[in-house]
């Protein structure tokens, strides 16, 4: 995976990629921040795991690599103690979200039945007062989140390893 602008220093600014996403359709929201978790799932693995060129190549980078997916990064997080259980059932959301979008061809948004039902079984700390009946903000919100706490874990991970 190469670096594409959106990492400086290692490390993406989460403020300038969510307000770059203000003029998005719902799905480019939804598109775009699922890539973005699953680049920072992939950051997350290669700061964890010992990897040389050639199995960076084989776990991460291979069309058929076991962590190629953004499935199989989010359940490996989990089954390593890098993500707890709600944060991983938080992450199939959005892998669920960005599926049904992906795969729709017409009509989809945030007023979507199974989209509005996944949105709210999406379980993190909400700001006082903000709205819980706007599913693209949830969305948005839950995201900035969970970017947030991968970008925390990998932080944290650097600073042991200096």
């Amino acid at each position: 995976m190469h670096e594409n602008g959106i990492f400086m220093n290692n490390n993406i600014d989460l403020n300038k990629f969510f307000d770059s996403l203000k003029n998005e359709s719902d799905r480019g929201v939804v598109l775009l921040t699922a890539s973005l978790l699953d680049k920072m799932l992939y950051k997350l693995f290669e700061v964890y795991l010992t990897l040389n060129e050639d199995l960076k190549e084989s776990i991460l980078d291979n069309s058929l690599a076991p962590l190629n997916t953004f499935s199989n990064k989010i359940k490996m997080a989990h089954s390593l103690g890098l993500i707890d259980k709600k944060n991983y059932s938080n992450f199939e959301y959005i892998r669920k979200i960005r599926n049904k979008f992906s795969h729709d061809l017409y009509d989809i948004s945030f007023e979507n039945k199974q989209i509005v039902d996944w949105c709210k079984n999406i379980d993190f700390p909400r700001i006082s007062g903000s709205s819980t009946n706007n599913y693209r903000y949830l969305f948005y919100d839950a995201s900035f989140f969970l970017s947030g706490l991968i970008q925390g874990i990998i932080s944290e991970k650097r600073k042991k390893d200096k």
